[in-house]
Formats: C-alpha cells, structure tokens, sequence
C-alpha cells in the first residue's frame, strides 16, 4: 500500500497564560511522524487533551504546526490542498455547530458544491440516499432532526465533493450507542476508494473500523498496532483503552 499522507516529525506549542508578551509555552505535539496509506482507515486513539483533534486540525489546514511536515502524494500539504479543493473534507463532534441552523437541509449538503461551483440540485437527493436519508428531509432544518440524522447530513456533505481524504474527529462520540453502532456502520461502508482518518478515544469504534491503530500519548505516537497485535500492546495508552474494552480482555 502506497502512502497517500506521510507526516514527519510534527510539533506544536501553544502559548499558555501571563500575559501578550509570555514566552511560555506547552508542547502539544512532539515529533510526532506516521504514514496513512492510499485507500487506508487508520484510527488515531488516545485520552482527550493528548493533541488528536490538533493533528486533524493541521492535515485539514485549519492550524500550523511549529515544525515538521507533511506531505500527500509527495506534495507539501497546503499546495496539495491549493490544487485538490474540495478533495479532502471532515466530519466533526458536534453537528450543532457544524450547519447554520437557518438553511435547510438540502442547502447545508449543497454547499460545498455551490462553492465550487458545480451544481447541486440534483446531487442532494442521491447524497442523502446514499446516508439512508429520504429526499424529502432536504425541505427541513437542523431542529427538525435527531441526533443521528444530522450526523448523518454531516456526513453526506463532507462526501458531497467525492473527497479522496475524510477526518472523522470523534464524529460518533456524542450520540447514543445505538445510533453510533448505526453511524459506523454508514462509515465503513463509504470506504471504497477514499483515505480515512479515523480519530477517536472509543477502541471499539476503531477496530469496528480500521485495520491499524496509532495511539497518541504525552503529544506522541506511543504505538501503532494492527487489530492482531492489540493483545502485546506495551504502551500505557494501548493497555488502558485495551483492558476497558471487554472484548479484548
């Protein structure tokens, strides 16, 4: 499997409190480096605070990393962003903040597309059928909706653009269990030929998902173990979230 994203040696600091002109500050990120190959939904775990959202943030180009690089297809990130828009997207946590409120359904799917410029009439029908939505949900707003099914809006939107690279940053920690187990299943069955980043502090979730699993402790990857390796994991990270998961105990 060839690499789709290769990040090398990755930091990043932020300033902490005392004032404009502190020098203070806490290393979020340390030396982190992993590869994502093309085709690949590769899970990145650990507990919150440990800098997972901040890692999705830079590959989406949302933040700048301090040093280090990252390439996707050989390219330096931002001009592969510059010369790909609309092929790399991400779904969030919260939906909630994710739509304007005001815009229908169908808008808020559309969206990418208008600004692109491509029509999107059309495409919105086949986007929400292809999330297990009916057409007629595009007529209604964000409050008319449950959890799970704007979740699922969220999700017919990022592909709406037929992206080649997807971050899901805790995109099914906030609903119920049984609309996760329903929200994952959706997931995995978009995979095809799209590159996932699947971010996550659920182990169930990820190995439900992806085949390798990076664990990202004190700002680095502690370990990166296959599904079949998850038994001899050595890292404080992997053993914790392994043992609170009974079906790998």
């Amino acid at each position: 499997m060839s690499a789709f994203i290769q990040v090398s040696h990755l930091a990043k600091s932020r300033r902490l409190p005392g004032g404009f002109f502190s020098n203070r500050r806490r290393p979020v990120l340390r030396d982190v480096s992993f590869e994502i190959g093309r085709g690949e939904a590769l899970a990145l775990l650990g507990p919150s605070g440990e800098g997972k959202s901040t890692i999705s943030r830079i590959l989406l180009g949302l933040e700048e990393h301090d040093s280090g690089s990252i390439l996707i297809e050989g390219v330096e990130a931002p001009r592969w962003r510059k010369e790909h828009p609309g092929e790399m997207s991400a779904v969030f946590q919260d939906y909630t903040s994710s739509s304007d409120p005001r815009w229908s359904i169908g808008r808020i799917i559309a969206e990418p597309l208008a600004v692109r410029g491509e029509k999107a009439d059309k495409a919105v029908p086949g986007l929400l059928a292809r999330v297990g939505l009916a057409a007629e949900i595009a007529r209604r707003r964000p409050h008319e909706l449950s959890g799970g099914q704007m979740q699922r809006v969220c999700i017919a939107r990022a592909i709406s653009t037929r992206p080649r690279f997807i971050v899901f940053d805790e995109a099914v920690s906030s609903l119920d269990a049984s609309v996760q187990t329903d929200i994952l299943e959706l997931i995995a069955g978009l995979k095809g030929d799209m590159t996932f980043l699947f971010i996550t502090h659920d182990i169930q979730a990820a190995a439900f998902l992806c085949p390798r699993l990076l664990f990202l402790e004190g700002g680095s990857i502690a370990e990166s173990l296959t599904l079949s390796e998850l038994r001899n994991a050595r890292s404080r990270c992997a053993r914790e979230l392994i043992d609170s998961a009974l079906p790998f105990r």
